[in-house]
């Protein structure tokens, strides 16, 4: 699901969250305009840390929608609530376009090293290609 573009109805269904959680997803969205990263999630009030881990892999920040109203906001941080002391970074992450949930992405930075690819390539030809190449070694 595009978190930039999804509506209350499709938000409520995901895992971790309900019709409160979805419906402040859309606030924040209104307020802060787009998600680059999911990372973002974290800042939404009522998300916290299960939740996250939840919904994280089944949200998608695509980078079409994610670039409207964001070009300003590009590189920087932005600060949690008062309650919770962790910044979260703003710069747009490829791998949260597809299904590898954030908890694995160590494992996916190392596999894309083995591969001899950069991340910012990823989905062309040259960067499946060596994906390909590596699997078949």
């Amino acid at each position: 699901v595009d978190i930039n573009t999804a509506s209350l109805s499709v938000l409520r269904k995901i895992a971790g969250l309900n019709q409160s959680r979805a419906g402040k997803i859309l606030e924040w969205r209104e307020c802060n305009g787009q998600f680059t990263n999911r990372q973002q999630l974290r800042l939404v009030k009522g998300i916290g840390d299960k939740t996250y881990e939840q919904c994280a892999g089944f949200v998608r920040v695509v980078p079409q929608t994610a670039q409207a109203g964001s070009s300003d906001r590009q590189g920087k941080r932005q600060q949690l609530p008062k309650k919770q002391s962790t910044s979260v970074e703003t710069d747009f992450n490829p791998l949260d376009q597809t299904w590898i949930h954030p908890e694995s992405y160590s494992t996916a930075y190392r596999f894309i090293k083995k591969c001899g690819v950069d991340l910012k390539n990823l989905g062309t030809p040259h960067f499946i290609a060596n994906v390909e190449r590596t699997l078949r070694e």
